[in-house]
């Protein structure tokens, strides 16, 4: 099954220069491909994602349509910002930094790895449920130019420094203007909310959190109700027991035949033409009455408790510079 990608999309403006933050979500079914490929809209709410192992964000950039090197990214505020961002709100998040920004020498792209604070969390689903597998970020900027370039379009540079393309301000210098690292700060902030903690909860959020609590104690509840219908001399109460079971455990297979669906609908509008090899009509964990009861359970909780309010902690000037963070996560330019 292949890996394919998402996309979203957040813009700021200030003092004349537009932000537009892009990112690209690579998620992965299976087995991971060499080719990645993109999917239009968003992916069904039937799709769990989940992660398994840490997070690579990429980052790249763009000035007025000219690309901006790897080790210019790197040795810029806009990555200080950004790796400010997960060390001020990992605890929160369920992520943190786990690596400088560095220069990967497979790509030559600038990257940072986060890793999870919580336990990998192990889908019921696992034939569905999608991988979450890497972030790349552009950080693309209109500014107004002080003076007219003679530079073609695409052309890779080192930073705006440079004369033919001066602007007020390089949005990649190594030390920012105040007005955009307030862009930085509602860009970013956008992007967490609406495309990180929304569209990824058992990854990112308060609301996990508060997911693992209610999965351990869902666990102990259904052990507990099995062993009482096991246990009860009662028949009557034993038959009403079955008859429960049964239709929760058709609710089950309904839920997973909806997940195989959407799964498919994804990989064929990819262009994936074999069918991928998803479970039959009656999957192992479905003919259980514990992992059935927590699957219902889970299923109940998920639908029926409104999201945790995330509250951003902001990177503020006086985080940014006067404080200074360990050398083990400082960009050594």
């Amino acid at each position: 099954m292949p890996s394919f990608a998402s996309s979203s999309e957040v813009r700021d403006s200030t003092d004349g220069t537009l932000l537009v933050l892009r990112a690209r979500h690579v998620l992965v079914s299976g087995v991971p491909s060499e080719t990645v490929r993109t999917v239009k809209g968003r992916l069904p709410d039937d799709l769990d994602v989940i992660l398994q192992s840490d997070l690579v964000i990429a980052l790249t950039g763009m000035v007025n349509r000219v690309n901006i090197c790897s080790r210019a990214i790197q040795c810029s505020a806009i990555a200080n910002h950004l790796l400010n961002y997960f060390h001020m709100n990992g605890e929160q998040l369920g992520v943190r930094p786990a690596s400088k920004v560095y220069i990967d020498d497979s790509d030559g792209m600038a990257k940072l790895t986060l890793s999870p604070t919580r336990p990998l969390l192990k889908s019921r689903s696992d034939d569905t449920a999608l991988r979450l597998s890497t972030i790349e970020l552009l950080y693309a900027f209109r500014t107004e130019p002080c003076r007219r370039g003679s530079q073609p379009q695409g052309q890779e540079r080192g930073g705006l420094h440079d004369a033919d393309l001066a602007t007020a301000a390089d949005p990649f210098s190594p030390h920012a203007f105040l007005p955009l690292i307030a862009a930085l700060d509602r860009a970013v902030e956008r992007f967490v909310g609406l495309h990180l903690i929304r569209r990824y909860p058992l990854i990112f959020g308060p609301w996990r959190e508060r997911y693992d609590a209610e999965v351990a104690l869902t666990e102990k509840i259904a052990r507990a109700v099995v062993n009482i219908t096991a246990r009860s001399p009662n028949a009557q109460f034993r038959k009403r027991s079955r008859n429960l079971m049964k239709a929760l455990r058709l609710n089950c297979a309904a839920v997973s035949v909806a997940s195989e669906e959407a799964l498919r609908g994804v990989l064929r509008s990819v262009g994936e033409s074999n069918e991928p090899e998803l479970p039959g009509e009656s999957p192992a964990p479905l003919n259980d009455d514990f992992a059935v009861l927590c699957h219902s359970m889970e299923r109940l909780f998920k639908h029926g408790l409104k999201p945790i309010r995330y509250k951003v902690r902001m990177c503020s000037v006086e985080f940014c510079y006067l404080h200074t963070i360990s050398n083990d996560f400082t960009p050594s330019c």
